[in-house]
């Protein structure tokens, strides 16, 4: 289904001209006046008039009509001048019927003010203009650049002329839009050049830096014709007009200033002056791009070096740490030597007093059952003696039962001591079993807990030992049997 746009001349007015219809591009006549507001002389001090309310009663004054724009032109003690721009010329001319000769009452005048309109001068430049800058220059019009045959362009949008590829204007859509008017030799648009911005004011051919709202919303163009009468023809059909395009069916206007070129800009010898500037530009860069490599190269080299510093002291730092803990794992291992060493030393003067105990104490039983064998001996020769001794008492009964009760105690007597000598042994062997399994026990604890070696010799010492009190014990003992 079509879409209805609105035409060029409905919004744009009858005479509205078209300027490339491909891109949609129109040519509008800029109907400008002049009003001029005659102020009566003022009487009371610090007495003042609103331009705001000026220019509300002249857009009443003319209603249904309305302004494209109205700004104020000049305003001093005498009068105020506005100038508004209109629609069409025919609309500019039923405008200016309207308001010459107008007057309005304002509050806090006793006279009425008067109104004059008359078209306003436009600054645009004429043949005359031209051909006397060319003449009083004296340039060879044989060469490009230098005779009236290139159209400088300024405040044009660059959304107009983009071909959708990046954000700069096209030079190609320029191209084919300024050929409506003759043959055209080179189109130059200086903000497509990054270089430009780096040259000289006076070759990069950018003239006006900023236009309120940013340099990349407008651009300025350089558009040189093959000859003179595409550069008249063009300026003479873009002579006090606006540029005007349609996007998405909206209509949108732009004052794009029109001058001839001043500068000889796409002249030879500017052309070559940029080529040189152009030169040295990348010259500067490659020596700047060298000395950026350069320096980073060195901070790079710097950040090898200093990554090879840190990488030399950590391996540093980690040789002497198993440096250090091969010294504490051998101080650990000589201390496990040296103590195996002394258990083992401990374990062989255990054994050594162990067996001179238990030689000892063999000692002490072969030299006590010995005594007790010498006892026994005469234990029973007296036992004998009393025997025979009570054969020769037969006859005599009551000393015979006296010698035979004394007889049978005193074999009592002996065998109660056998038989306290062999529970005396048991307990003895049971003791010794019983001791071995106790020191075992405690060398192993003393293995496990590392104890220190003074109280393993104090509690194995023979002198307070328990085996020792008994050895002594049983010899008392002994010595009373």
């Amino acid at each position: 289904m079509a879409r209805n746009f609105p035409t060029a001349l409905d919004y744009l007015g009858s005479e509205a001209e078209d300027f490339n219809k491909a891109q949609h591009l129109y040519l509008k006549p800029m109907a400008v006046i002049k009003i001029t507001v005659v102020l009566p002389r003022m009487t009371i001090p610090g007495q003042s008039i609103s331009n705001w309310d000026l220019m509300e009663r002249l857009k009443r004054a003319i209603d249904p009509i309305q302004m494209d724009s109205c700004k104020v032109r000049e305003s001093n003690i005498d009068s105020v001048i506005f100038e508004a721009e209109l629609l069409s010329l025919g609309i500019m001319q039923k405008t200016m019927k309207i308001l010459d000769g107008f007057s309005m009452k304002v509050s806090g005048f006793a006279e009425p003010l008067k109104v004059k309109t008359k078209e306003a001068k436009l600054d645009f430049p004429s043949r005359h203009d031209w051909d006397d800058w060319f003449m009083k220059h004296k340039m060879d019009e044989m060469k490009p650049g230098e005779r009236p045959d290139t159209v400088y362009l300024a405040r044009i949008p660059v959304k107009w002329f983009c071909d959708g590829y990046n954000d700069l204007p096209s030079e190609r859509r320029l191209r084919v839009a300024m050929e409506a008017f003759g043959s055209v030799r080179v189109v130059d648009i200086p903000i497509c050049d990054p270089l430009r911005s780096r040259m000289n004011s006076k070759i990069s051919g950018i003239q006006q830096k900023g236009f309120g709202l940013g340099q990349d919303v407008f651009f300025e163009a350089y558009v040189q014709f093959m000859e003179y009468k595409g550069f008249a023809t063009a300026m003479d059909s873009l002579r006090n007009r606006k540029w005007a395009k349609r996007i998405d069916g909206r209509f949108f206007q732009a004052n794009v200033k029109v001058d001839f070129d001043r500068s000889r800009h796409l002249s030879e010898v500017q052309i070559a002056k940029r080529a040189e500037e152009r030169r040295q530009i990348e010259t500067e860069r490659l020596r700047q791009e060298e000395e950026e490599l350069n320096i980073r190269r060195q901070e790079e080299l710097k950040v090898k070096q200093e990554l090879d510093d840190k990488d030399r002291r950590r391996e540093d730092r980690e040789r002497k740490r198993r440096e250090k803990r091969e010294l504490e794992r051998m101080a650990e291992e000589e201390k496990k030597r040296l103590e195996k060493e002394r258990l083992e030393a401990e374990q062989r003067s255990r054994a050594t007093r162990r067996l001179q105990g238990v030689r000892l104490l063999k000692f002490l039983f072969e030299k006590i059952e010995a005594r007790e064998e010498r006892r026994k001996r005469k234990e029973e020769e007296k036992l004998k003696d009393e025997l025979s001794k009570i054969k020769e008492l037969e006859e005599q009964p009551v000393e015979q039962e006296d010698a035979l009760r004394q007889a049978l105690l005193q074999q009592r007597e002996i065998r109660m001591r056998e038989r306290l000598k062999e529970k005396m042994k048991a307990s003895g062997a049971e003791k010794d079993k019983k001791r071995d399994k106790n020191k075992t026990s405690r060398r192993r604890r003393t293995n496990r807990h590392d104890t220190s070696s003074s109280s393993s010799e104090d509690s194995d010492s023979p002198s307070d030992s328990p085996h020792s009190r008994r050895q002594r014990k049983r010899q008392s003992e002994g010595d009373d049997f």
